[in-house]
């Protein structure tokens, strides 16, 4: 969620919004929401969002959907993605050698 709303900063500054977060857990729903967690690390992450969300005048709002209504969101983390390509470790590495400094897709794929 924070490197998603890191990645879409330049758009969501220019005006004041409102982002709804669909999720089929409650558990998620409650503590997004609330704003707070039993979980020590959980709270550290959910205080990072919240500067973010303040500086970009971001409100996020949860709210549950029933799993049977987002059946296709489950299944795309499982399923095979012929678009997602890799470099050779060794390319990767000669590659870096001679090109840094350089920048990251907060959004990419291992």
């Amino acid at each position: 969620m924070r490197l998603g709303l890191l990645s879409l900063a330049d758009f969501l500054k220019q005006k004041q919004m409102v982002t709804l977060l669909c999720t089929d857990s409650r558990v998620t729903m409650g503590v997004m929401n609330a704003g707070s967690s039993r979980s020590f690390a959980l709270m550290s992450e959910l205080l990072r969002r919240k500067s973010i969300c303040l500086s970009l005048r971001v409100t996020l709002r949860a709210e549950h959907v029933p799993s049977a209504l987002i059946f296709w969101a489950d299944r795309l983390p499982r399923a095979s993605d012929s678009t997602d390509w890799t470099l050779w470790r060794s390319t990767f590495l000669k590659l870096d050698a001679h090109n840094r400094p350089y920048t990251v897709d907060v959004l990419a794929t291992a």
